[in-house]
């Protein structure tokens, strides 16, 4: 994604903020926000981030967005006997950035083939 796609997804997440706490849109970020909904495949971290900061600005008392935006900005704890997927396709993965670490005890199977690109066809080693 480019730089001006990064500005219009955050414009977007700011957006929602206000709409999540009631208050109209500012003029400012409509064309931006505009732009956002074009975007092929958006970053959805980016937007989620503006929009927690912009709620926690508002609702200094309300824990869950500080923590969630922590989450964002520092990482993830990964639990013993837990795992945390990833995705090939970093801004199109609906993967363990979205759903948190997973318990092993819910893991069916693992990958055994590679099958795509054409060109690194074989077993996972």
């Amino acid at each position: 994604m480019s730089e001006r796609e990064y500005i219009a997804l955050e414009a977007a997440g700011r957006a929602r903020g206000y709409r999540d706490i009631g208050l109209p849109v500012p003029g400012y970020l409509e064309p931006l926000f505009a732009e956002a909904t074009a975007i092929r495949f958006p970053d959805p971290i980016a937007h989620e981030k503006a929009r927690l900061e912009l709620l926690r600005g508002a609702h200094p008392h309300v824990s869950r967005y500080s923590i969630l935006l922590a989450q964002h900005n520092q990482g993830y704890y990964i639990p013993e006997s837990r795992i945390f997927p990833l995705g090939d396709n970093r801004d199109n993965s609906r993967d363990g950035r979205h759903f948190g670490p997973v318990r092993l005890s819910k893991v069916l199977g693992k990958g055994a083939v590679i099958y795509w690109p054409l060109r690194r066809i074989g077993a996972i080693q």
